[in-house]
């Protein structure tokens, strides 16, 4: 039995969604800032803002048109890109020479095309130069954007709620409700001072916010905004004439039968905007956890026509998991604080990385300190973002799944686990702790159920490893871990019985296609292994998918043939993705040396490989009726300089933890093993948008969960 215990460094490491500042390469000379239908001119006239944007969807481009806010000191002005009275980029700038002896600078967006911020100093002639990519809905906070010298101090006052992005464009979020609805068309929002009217009044907007450095709290003040149809309008928070919020309504019907809403913001303290429609009575709660800078556009926010409406909620919903790898962590690989509610429409917490306090839950004493502050930091980061929960539990781990979970233990570094501690393919039935760890997990599943209260559970993730792994030595160890999965369902289904449970399998393991199935037909394989899990206890047929394993293998595997070859002998049972996911960087490895490297790109992944996969996958959901799909990773895991440099020359300091999985491991299944998920988010490693993402989105305005 062997023991491992994965520690590191210690320390945390922290990624910053940084937004591309670039200081102009050539400083203008001192001149004037004067106002026109391009130019915004702030706090004072002190400095000159221009933009240029441009939709690559369609590659029209423009020069954004000025709008100038209406406080006295002109603090805030507006651009908007498409027509005048769409608003589509907000702009502060405030004098905080009393904090740090600088001029600060604030933008928010409600539209995610490319554009480009040009903001002069007119004193100095400094010039700061932000760009936005494409795809991304993320503000800016720059509090050292311009140095106080070179003009007198320009009007000011206290500085509002500082801080960065940490994600990106966040298209949809929060729980749709039904409250009591008004008669068909009856319905009209009344403004007032704290509640905002957009579009004729057909949809009431209100906000609280909570500054958590000083615990202050309050509601949003709102301004209507002043074009005729009234889609868009503003909050402040701390004092009127600072404008920290900026809301926009759109009638989409003609293009998805669905209003859209847009915010952006030009604070990071924590806020939760409810929208109501007056005529539906529906209603959406958006929450932005403190910290995040970024906007939202939901293309899919309301809908008023019962057949769109129904169609929207026959989808899958929408789920990916905030695990990112830190260095420092004894736990590597952890859930991080970075926004999911935009992304998805449920937060996958896979527990694969936490361990199993099996000692205490056996005793009947309280699970290790650290191990219950992680789990609180879990369910705090799906609750402080609106989000229902898909809960994934291990009952099985380590080499090919053959032990159970690892265990959590405390050490002097936080909480760590101990990977194969247990015998290998371990038999409930027939050894002497076999009762004793089935009452753990029994208390394990009834602790976290409670603890969550998940939409979705999955007391055992890829069981059917253990099977392959275990039944040429020991098959009554897998009939023995089915009654442990049974009991769990009957634990969870007794704790809620709404609740929808279900195990996963790994899909090629069900086919075998590493093994006797590897060149023929799977069908036999298939049905022979679904037979050994008959009698498993499931409200739904879990299935975690990773092609990119197989191919990497040389084994190319057609995933659209193989979804149909095991979903068409599972009718009836629901299917549903519990895990899957495709690498956008290419897979190399070092399978020398660190002095003498020798470098192979086993696969060339791409961003349009993992599209590709995408649609095969969103089209599989389609006809087979999915009513969940979970892409692996909200974000990548590892930064891109780690997994395709050859050998390791990563900034970050992973490079180390590399070196490590190698010496543990072997140089090639260490490495293999480490870069293998790296680069499947959604996002790359510091929030940015991929490609996939708008796919994504796209999928996901089809449905509202």
């Amino acid at each position: 039995m062997r023991r491992r215990v994965f520690l590191v460094l210690a320390g945390a490491f922290l990624a910053f969604a940084i937004l591309g500042l670039v200081p102009s390469p050539a400083a203008a000379q001192p001149s004037p800032c004067i106002a026109d239908g391009n130019t915004l001119c702030l706090l004072d006239a002190r400095f000159e803002l221009r933009v240029e944007w441009m939709n690559r969807r369609n590659g029209t481009s423009g020069v954004g048109g000025a709008i100038p806010g209406t406080d006295p000191t002109g603090r805030s002005g507006f651009f908007w890109f498409f027509r005048s009275d769409n608003v589509e980029l907000v702009v502060k700038v405030l004098d905080g020479q009393r904090a740090n002896g600088h001029f600060w600078l604030f933008y928010g967006a409600l539209s995610d095309v490319q554009y480009t911020l040009h903001v002069r100093d007119t004193a100095t002639g400094n010039e700061r130069v932000y760009e936005n990519p494409a795809g991304n809905l993320c503000g800016r906070g720059d509090t050292q954007a311009f140095p106080v010298q070179g003009g007198a101090r320009a009007g000011g006052g206290p500085a509002p709620a500082l801080g960065f992005p940490s994600g990106g464009f966040s298209a949809g979020a929060g729980a749709l409700r039904t409250a009591a609805a008004p008669a068909s068309g009856s319905g009209s929002c009344v403004p007032g001072p704290r509640t905002l009217c957009l579009l004729d009044g057909r949809f009431r907007v209100e906000v609280d916010w909570r500054d958590p450095r000083s615990g202050s709290t309050g509601l949003g003040g709102a301004i209507p905004g002043t074009d005729g149809a009234g889609r868009s309008g503003f909050f402040w928070f701390f004092r009127p004439d600072n404008v920290e919020l900026v809301v926009k309504a759109l009638d989409g019907r003609g293009v998805n039968g669905r209003f859209w809403l847009f915010y952006g913001a030009l604070s990071d303290v924590g806020y939760r905007l409810r929208v109501t429609d007056m005529v539906t009575g529906a209603e959406r709660l958006y929450t932005n956890p403190p910290g995040n800078l970024c906007g939202r556009g939901d293309t899919a926010a309301f809908c008023d026509d019962p057949e769109v409406c129904a169609a929207a909620l026959a989808g899958p919903a929408f789920a990916s998991t905030p695990v990112q790898a830190a260095v420092g962590d004894p736990l590597l690989f952890a859930f991080r604080d970075f926004d999911l509610a935009g992304d998805v429409d449920v937060a996958s917490l896979h527990q694969d990385f936490y361990g199993v306090p099996w000692q205490a839950f056996a005793d009947g004493t309280e699970p290790p300190t650290a191990w219950i502050e992680r789990m609180d930091h879990a369910a705090e980061l799906a609750d402080s973002q609106g989000l229902p929960v898909y809960l994934s539990l291990a009952l099985v781990g380590g080499d090919g799944r053959a032990y159970l979970a690892a265990r959590s233990v405390e050490t002097s570094a936080g909480l760590g686990t101990q990977e194969e501690w247990s015998q290998r393919c371990f038999n409930f039935a027939t050894h002497p702790d076999g009762p004793r760890w089935r009452a753990a997990y029994r208390a394990y599943v009834r602790f976290m159920v409670e603890r969550f209260r998940p939409r979705y559970l999955t007391p055992g993730i890829e069981v059917n490893l253990f099977q392959a792994s275990c039944d040429a030595t020991d098959p009554g160890a897998y009939d023995a871990l089915v009654g442990v999965l049974n009991d769990a369902y009957r634990v969870a289904k007794t704790a809620d019985p709404e609740l929808a449970v279900f195990p996963s399998f790994q899909i090629d393991f069900l086919a075998d296609l590493r093994g006797a199935c590897a060149e023929g037909d799977p069908g036999p394989c298939i049905e022979a292994n679904l037979a050994r899990s008959a009698s498993l206890k499931r409200d739904r047929f879990a299935i975690s998918l990773y092609p990119h394993l197989l191919e990497a293998a040389g084994r190319p595997v057609d995933a659209s043939a193989l979804l149909e070859e095991v979903l068409s002998r599972t009718l009836g049972e629901g299917p549903v993705v519990a895990e899957t996911g495709y690498p956008s960087f290419p897979l190399v490895i070092n399978t020398g040396t660190a002095e003498a490297p020798a470098c192979v790109e086993l696969q060339s992944f791409s961003d349009s490989r993992q599209e590709e996969y995408f649609d095969a996958l969103t089209d599989a959901a389609e006809r087979w009726e999915m009513d969940l799909l979970t892409w692996w990773s909200n974000r990548d895991v590892l930064p891109e300089s780690v997994v395709t440099s050859c050998p390791c020359a990563d900034p970050n300091g992973f490079c180390p933890l590399l070196d490590l999985f190698r010496q543990l491991l072997g140089p090639v299944p260490g490495e293999f093993l480490f870069k293998a998920f790296a680069s499947m988010g959604l996002r790359g490693w510091d929030g940015t948008p991929k490609p996939l993402l708008e796919r994504w989105r796209a999928e996901r305005s089809k449905t509202v969960r």
